[in-house]
C-alpha cells in the first residue's frame, strides 16, 4: 500500500514504559499511606492518560477521594524519573530510522503528557525522525476520537487512504476506525488481541519491524 503519513502511538507501541510509570504511581501511593500495586496493574489501566489511570487506582484502593494528591505526586516523581527504566521497544528505533530515509512522513499521537513523550523521544535521540509529537493535552480531544489525527493529515497534506496509525491497543484501534485510515496493532498485553480484531480491520504485528513491508 501506498502511505505518506504514519502516526504512531507511544507508551507500548515506540517505547517501553511500564517500570516507570509503576514506579511513579507506587511513589505516590506509598506517600498516601496506601498498599503499591503490580507493574500489570498500572499497565493494565494505561491508555487513556493520567487522570484515569489514577482515578482507576484510587477505584480498587477505594479511596477516590486522594485523586488529586496522588496525581500530583505520581507526576512529580514522574517528571525526575521518565526514564530510570524506559527504553525503546526491539526494533522500534531501526525501523523508524529506515522510515525516515524512506521519505515517510512521521508524527506521534499519545495520550501521554506531550512534555513526557518529547522528553523520552529526545532522551533516545528519536524526536529528529518525527514532523510533530502530540500528547492527550495537545488537542481539546484525544484519542479515540480522530480530531488530533485529522489535524496531522491535515498538517502533512494527508489523505485517509495515505495514512497509518500504529499502536498497541484499543483506543489505537478506534481512532484508526473512527478516523478510516490503515491500522497496525502491536499488541503490548494491555488488550486481548482477539479484542482488538474485533474492534476494527487492524492488521496485527508480531514486532514493528513487520511495518516495513506494508508500506511502500
Amino acid at each position: 500500500m501506498k502511505i505518506k503519513l504514519i502516526v504512531f502511538d507511544f507508551d507500548g507501541t515506540l517505547m517501553d514504559t511500564r517500570e516507570d510509570l509503576a514506579a511513579a504511581m507506587n511513589y505516590a501511593l506509598k506517600k498516601c499511606g496506601l498498599t503499591p500495586v503490580s507493574t500489570e496493574t498500572v499497565w493494565k489501566y494505561t491508555g487513556d492518560g493520567t487522570p484515569p489511570l489514577v482515578q482507576r487506582i484510587l477505584r480498587d484502593k477505594k479511596h477516590p477521594e486522594l485523586f488529586e494528591q496522588v496525581k500530583s505526586l505520581f507526576l512529580e516523581y514522574y517528571d525526575a524519573h521518565f526514564a530510570d527504566f524506559a527504553k525503546p521497544l526491539p526494533n522500534a528505533k531501526d525501523t523508524i530510522a529506515h522510515l525516515y530515509e524512506k521519505g515517510k512522513k512521521m508524527a506521534v499521537l499519545s495520550n501521554k503528557y506531550e512534555r513526557f513523550v518529547k522528553k523520552l523521544l529526545k532522551e533516545f535521540d528519536m524526536d529528529r525522525f518525527f514532523f510533530a509529537v502530540y500528547g492527550k493535552d495537545s488537542f481539546e480531544k484525544s484519542k479515540p476520537d480522530p480530531y488530533p489525527l485529522f489535524k496531522i493529515m491535515e498538517t502533512a497534506n494527508s489523505s485517509a487512504n495515505e495514512t497509518a496509525f500504529v499502536g498497541d491497543s484499543k483506543n489505537d484501534a478506534l481512532i484508526s476506525k473512527n478516523a478510516g485510515v490503515e491500522c497496525f496493532i502491536i499488541p503490548s498485553g494491555v488488550n486481548p488481541e482477539e479484542e482488538l480484531k474485533s474492534l476494527y480491520k487492524c492488521k496485527i504485528l508480531n514486532n514493528i519491524s513487520e511495518l516495513e513491508k506494508y508500506v511502500e
